[in-house]
């Protein structure tokens, strides 16, 4: 849901905003990103490198998830808000892990919608800190338009 008001110092199309530099590539890198997903339940082929070599391939897996689901929220929250001339949306947990088909994943969807990262690559501020850590029902409230400088 996403709440009215005029447009912040970056608001769609200004300068340092993020939908520029998403609107030619958005749709075909999240539909990329959806295709290398489904590919993900194979099983690597393994190796004998070393124990680490586990863990850090299921760090990396997690980067990916919190990258495709920072950008799905750019893409499928912020820049319509923006483009409504909103100067602030909220922002469910659990509608972005269904919207994502990641039920199953949302203390990650709750982290990836706390992160500094998606505040910064959005260029938004987290009106309020939800009071509870993760769940579906968990809401995050942004400000459009904040540099991130500025929190």
């Amino acid at each position: 849901a996403a709440r009215g008001g005029a447009p912040g110092p970056n608001g769609a199309g200004g300068p340092g905003s993020i939908e520029g530099s998403i609107e030619g590539s958005a749709e075909g890198s999240i539909e990329g990103s959806a295709e290398a997903a489904a590919g993900e339940g194979e099983a690597a082929p393994r190796t004998d490198e070393g124990a680490g070599s586990a863990d850090s391939e299921a760090a990396e897996g997690d980067e990916r998830l919190a990258d495709r689901i920072r950008q799905h929220v750019v893409i499928r929250h912020f820049v319509p808000a923006r483009a409504s001339g909103l100067n602030e949306v909220a922002v469910q947990a659990g509608d972005v892990a269904r919207e994502m088909d990641l039920e199953d994943r949302v203390p990650a969807v709750c982290s990836a919608l706390r992160s500094k990262m998606l505040r910064d690559l959005a260029g938004v501020g987290l009106a309020e800190e939800p009071e509870a850590r993760d769940g579906a029902a968990v809401v995050f409230t942004y400000t459009l338009g904040v540099p991130a400088a500025a929190e």
